[in-house]
């Protein structure tokens, strides 16, 4: 059974934006276990990595039916982002109760 396309769209559009959609979510998942693991991350990469999935989630929206699927797949970007920074703030706390419990 054929992929179904909105109206006008080519399938190859539709495949090309579920290959970034991959690559973006795998990107960001392989980031969130980094992080977990402890391995410093550069704030920049996070944020350029948020900020191409929140342009996939526009060029999403953009196509012919898929308004929804753009505006979900955005919050599932916001939401990602929203874990990371948690896991962020939970290692920088954990470091400075290190530091501050550290005694002489």
């Amino acid at each position: 059974m054929p992929f179904p396309t909105p109206e006008g769209e080519a399938p190859h559009v539709l495949l090309q934006v579920k290959d970034e959609i991959l690559e973006v979510l795998n990107q960001l998942r392989q980031t969130y276990q980094q992080l977990h693991q402890g391995t410093e991350i550069p704030a920049d990469r996070i944020k350029a990595l948020l900020q191409r999935g929140e342009a996939l989630a526009e060029k999403i929206a953009s196509l012919k039916g898929m308004e929804e699927a753009g505006r979900e797949f955005l919050l599932h970007i916001q939401n990602i982002g929203r874990a990371i920074q948690d896991l962020k703030n939970f290692d920088a706390l954990k470091k400075a109760e290190l530091i501050t419990g550290v005694k002489f």
